[in-house]
């Protein structure tokens, strides 16, 4: 990744590896969904599904098939093209990542709350802090009933997307401010290297 670069092709590579998608990185705020009485619902069902789950006996080799029984329970309906996840203004960064085919939009009334069955979700959830209601209380049982095998998976990746992100902000800031702000090009070189050691680590 060259200086001046917009900052997302070493973690997009990263997780094209992980989850053979294609995948796109888009700009924007991220938003609180507004549930409704379906989500409400939904909510519900979801939790008692994930319950479930959680009283299976623990079979790491079983993964794919647990996650294909959550499919299989959870009703939703497959979106056909690239989807954007909504939640909270995360404090890191106001990137939004968006990955063809792994999301997933709620149904009947389409209220604009999504779902990644992926490492996305959790990488996203422990750089808000930790705080499963900072994504989305549809993605706990989620966390709860399937991720945990992964758990050293999203340790490996987090830091590279954290570093990803704040790269990305640097590439802003220093292009916001170059006119006016001698100093946006040392402080982008700064980030730019110390995300090239996170990376290279």
């Amino acid at each position: 990744l060259e200086p001046g670069a917009e900052g997302f092709a070493a973690v997009g590579r990263a997780f094209a590896r992980v989850h053979g998608v294609e995948r796109r990185f888009h700009h924007g705020s991220f938003q609180q969904p507004r549930f409704g009485r379906f989500a409400r619902r939904l909510v519900v069902r979801h939790r008692e599904w994930a319950q479930e789950l959680a009283r299976e006996p623990e079979a790491p080799d079983d993964l794919p098939a647990r996650h294909q029984r959550f499919l299989d329970r959870f009703p939703l309906r497959r979106c056909g093209g690239p989807f954007q996840l909504l939640h909270r203004r995360c404090t890191e960064s106001d990137v939004m990542v968006d990955v063809r085919g792994k999301g997933w939009v709620l149904e009947p009334q389409r209220c604009g709350f999504g779902c990644y069955l992926t490492d996305l979700v959790r990488i996203e959830q422990r750089i808000c802090g930790g705080d499963v209601d900072s994504i989305g209380s549809l993605h706990k049982g989620y966390f709860d009933a399937v991720a945990a095998a992964r758990r050293d998976h999203y340790d490996a990746l987090a830091p590279v997307f954290r570093a990803d992100l704040h790269l990305a902000s640097a590439v802003r800031w220093a292009r916001k401010r170059r006119k006016d702000h001698p100093d946006a090009e040392a402080a982008f070189a700064r980030e730019h290297a110390r995300y090239r050691r996170i990376v290279e680590a």
